[in-house]
Formats: C-alpha cells, sequence, structure tokens
C-alpha cells in the first residue's frame, strides 16, 4: 500500500508523509481517515477509504458532549 501511495504522490501534487500515514492506517485497521487535504481525500477515496475532516470529528465529539450531558442531568432527575 504505501509504494501505491508513493506512486500516486508521483503522478499528481505532493502527499505528505503524514497523509500517507493516516491513509495507510486507516486501510490496514479498517477504519476512518481524517483527513483535510483534498487530493488525500480523493487518494482514501480511490482506495475505498472511508474518511472525514477535521470538522467532522469536532462535531462528533461535541455530540458526544451534549448526549453526555443529556444523560447526567436524567440521571440527576430521577
Amino acid at each position: 500500500l504505501v509504494e501505491t501511495l508513493k506512486i500516486k504522490r508521483e503522478q499528481r501534487a505532493p502527499l505528505s508523509q503524514a497523509d500517507m500515514d493516516v491513509i495507510s492506517l486507516a486501510k490496514e485497521k479498517n477504519a476512518i481517515a481524517i483527513i483535510d487535504e483534498i487530493y488525500a481525500r480523493e487518494v482514501a477515496e480511490s482506495l475505498r477509504i472511508k474518511r472525514h475532516g477535521t470538522l467532522y470529528l469536532l462535531l462528533l465529539l461535541l455530540e458526544e458532549k451534549k448526549n453526555s450531558k443529556k444523560k447526567q442531568n436524567n440521571m440527576l432527575r430521577k
């Protein structure tokens, strides 16, 4: 996979080592890649890797925090 990413990097805009590592790890672990660079997202998509940007992660954490507060409030009301 790393060799494939290096070839893709050479064919187009540079793909940073960090982006290659994120994509490789996401592929290996069948996980979501959190990447913001458009080209890196395109590479991940071409490799059928789920990907989202940082904003997705922040919104997910915010939603988790809201749910946690709701659970705490519900417990206090009981």
